[in-house]
């Protein structure tokens, strides 16, 4: 059984969602209830801080470019950190990286990405 675990934090206009474990069908449901109940709080920002993460599969990432739709047509900026390698690898592959990671990337992440 997949384990998906998260935790937020508010810091100003800020809502951070940290999310752990891995991110696959069978977690969905969770990662997407997690993500609108941070917009419903109508913060500046929604940063979703990938650090945790050790699988995400394309459910995952219909989740994160979904929140991120609705976040901006409320006027939330909202951005996805930290990702693991293997996390990164499949956002570059699949062609989401910049969209939802932007330029927020370390700068030895950016060194490190194989060459295409």
């Amino acid at each position: 059984m997949t384990s998906l675990a998260h935790t937020t934090t508010t810091d100003r206009e800020r809502i951070t969602v940290a999310v752990a474990g891995e991110s696959d069908v069978s977690t969905a449901d969770e990662l997407n209830d997690v993500l609108l109940d941070a917009i419903k709080r109508r913060p500046g920002s929604i940063e979703v801080d990938l650090r945790g993460l050790a699988f995400a599969d394309a459910s995952s990432i219909t989740s994160l470019i979904v929140a991120r739709l609705i976040a901006e047509k409320q006027g939330s900026r909202f951005v996805a950190t930290n990702p693991q390698p293997n996390v990164r690898e499949f956002f570059r592959l699949t062609g989401v990286l910049d969209l939802l990671c932007g330029s927020n990337e370390p700068e030895d992440a950016l060194m490190t990405r194989p060459s295409s």
